[in-house]
């Protein structure tokens, strides 16, 4: 399964499957093309004729994404404290006090003045200096307090720099075999089962693994007897049954789609041009690819009908025009292959759709949510979203009824799995404002749910991953941690995996036979001079 992550902050500086965007310069002032995020703040006190009410002016708090290593522009992130609700008078300006979480800093700070200052407001606004981006990639948090009111913007670090790639196995079940990659520094990656793909730092694409076979070695992708260049976004998928398979989709900055398919050795690769419109997102899963552009939704592969994974891609889909937020699922069921997945529709709701081997895609649900959505998973079992608003929501077979259940406020990111075998069964990890972790799990037929916070000594988490029971959580500093948790609510504690501190990171896995599995593409770039 893949997912659609918010992604997009203005910054001095260009361009993750570990977030996959495109780079903007974070000026004051600047537009930005991802809608902003509204977290809950402190509620003022009720006003009295003789206590004035302090308040924070309302504003979008989503301030978006920056490259690792850029400075946000002075005066780009400001607070405005109201009095009343109005602007207060020059005797009435206040002291607003500015935490900022690890991984982010004032830039050319005195010594000790680097996370938190204190600015006197200027007719209610107090505007601050540059703001450094240090940490891997993941969620940071501006926390502004004042009057016991406080107010709390957010921004992303996408790892748009090079760095050291490394691979390694992270399933409590398997041996660490941490092994670095000397031929290229990377930029971004994915990965599957034994199947490795990373973009370099001149955009060609390499892919190696047991998937390829190892006496292959690393390749780089070629179309026309040349190497694919200006590779921006990979999307690639790798599973064992009898023998290795896998493929993938690769998207060019001058807007082309080539698929990628390999059984063993090296990947066939084809250039996609049946499909119109500009590409918003590619997915590719076990036997089925996605191209979402604004002209709808193409898809093929065996795993639907009427469509092979060396066939042109069908569409665009029904109700898919001016969709968006793509995440698509795919499993074997007997000898048939099934996929679905969701995207968000052009009027706010949730479009869910299944397909088969044996059937076209056809509609499941339309579900609506209260606020915009900015995260968006699917998978067989359910459907989770993150609204603008900073609030988790989760649906489907694994959750009682046809509405959605709440599942977290106050939310910076999520990461969610589902799995259908007798049952169906969902979970995943939440990162709330306070930098706890919430795991959840839902399971149908059953009251074995729970949402409970992730034990241990869990510090400065940017991001989380999770898939099938197994969790990942990358600090600022680098560090990876690794738990397990499914039906069982006693969740297992965090542990450090040795592994060098990596500034971004892709995961696969999941859970079998009481055993857990999981492979992961790890960058490490050098650390920021500013």
């Amino acid at each position: 399964m893949n997912e659609t992550s918010k992604e997009s902050v203005p910054a001095s500086g260009t361009d993750g499957q570990g977030f996959g965007l495109s780079r903007r310069t974070l000026v004051a002032g600047a537009a930005w093309s991802v809608p902003a995020i509204a977290l809950i703040s402190a509620s003022p006190a009720a006003a009295s004729s003789s206590v004035a009410t302090w308040a924070f002016a309302d504003q979008d708090q989503w301030l978006g994404e920056v490259d690792r290593c850029d400075t946000i522009t002075a005066g780009y992130v400001t607070f405005t404290l109201l009095r009343n609700d109005v602007l207060p008078k020059p005797s009435q300006e206040q002291d607003v006090t500015v935490e900022l979480s690890t991984g982010i800093s004032f830039a050319g700070a005195a010594e000790g003045q680097s996370q938190v200052q204190t600015f006197r407001t200027l007719g209610g606004t107090i505007t601050l200096p540059g703001i450094d981006s240090y940490g891997s990639t993941g969620y940071y948090t501006i926390t502004a307090t004042s009057q016991g009111q406080t107010q709390i913007l957010y921004m992303a670090i996408q790892g748009a720099a090079s760095g050291a790639v490394y691979t390694f196995r992270a399933g409590s079940s398997q041996p660490l075999s941490l092994d670095r990659v000397d031929d290229f520094d990377g930029i971004r990656g994915d990965v599957g089962d034994n199947a490795n793909y990373v973009i370099d730092a001149k955009g060609y694409l390499w892919y190696w693994g047991s998937a390829f076979t190892a006496s292959d070695g690393k390749r780089i992708a070629e179309f026309g007897g040349k190497y694919i260049e200006n590779v921006t976004k990979i999307s690639g998928w790798g599973m064992e049954t009898t023998g290795y398979y896998t493929g993938c989709l690769i998207y060019t900055a001058d807007k082309r789609v080539y698929r990628g398919l390999g059984n063993g050795r090296g990947l066939t690769i084809t250039e996609l041009t049946t499909f119109t419109g500009d590409v918003l997102e590619i997915a590719a899963v076990q036997n089925a690819y996605y191209v979402l552009t604004t002209d709808g939704l193409w898809l093929g592969g065996s795993a639907i009908q009427g469509s092979s994974n060396t066939a042109a891609l069908q569409g665009p889909y029904g109700p898919s025009g001016g969709a968006s937020k793509l995440s698509v699922w795919s499993s074997p069921v007997s000898t048939i292959w099934q996929t679905g997945g969701a995207f968000v529709m052009a009027n706010g709701q949730v479009h869910t759709f299944k397909a088969s081997g044996v059937s076209a895609p056809t509609v499941v649900n339309n579900m609506g949510v209260d606020g915009d959505i900015e995260v968006l998973y699917a998978n067989e079992s359910s459907n989770i979203v993150l609204t603008t608003r900073g609030v988790v929501w989760g649906a489907g077979p694994a959750f009682p009824g046809n509405n959605w259940a709440l599942l977290a406020n106050n939310a910076l990111t999520v990461s969610a799995w589902g799995v259908k075998t007798t049952r169906d069964y969902a979970g995943g990890a939440i990162l709330v404002q306070n930098g706890s972790i919430i795991e959840f799990f839902r399971q149908s037929g059953d009251s074995r749910a729970y949402a409970q916070i992730v034990p241990g000594k869990l510090a400065n988490i940017a991001r989380v991953f999770a898939t099938d029971g197994s969790y990942l959580a990358l600090t600022s500093s680098g560090e990876l941690w690794r738990w397990n948790g499914n039906a069982d609510a006693s969740l297992s504690t965090p542990i450090q995996l040795n592994v060098p501190e990596l500034t971004d990171v892709a995961h696969y896995g999941y859970h079998q036979n009481g055993k857990w599995y999981a492979w992961v593409v790890g960058i490490s770039s050098d650390a920021c001079v500013f």
